[in-house]
């Protein structure tokens, strides 16, 4: 499977970025994290089909 670079690969890669630069401590934080991971995906998934 072959993918373009689209925003939304864009986005998720610089969601993987700022996620490894370090996890927030307090779980609020982490939850937003959390969401906003589900959110690329999905985004990402839906350009892909």
């Amino acid at each position: 499977m072959t993918e373009t670079s689209s925003s939304g690969a864009k986005q998720f890669q610089a969601f993987w970025r700022g996620l490894a630069s370090g996890l927030p401590q307090d779980h609020a934080a982490a939850k937003g994290w959390i969401d906003t991971a589900a959110n690329a995906i999905r985004a990402h998934a839906e350009h892909i089909h």
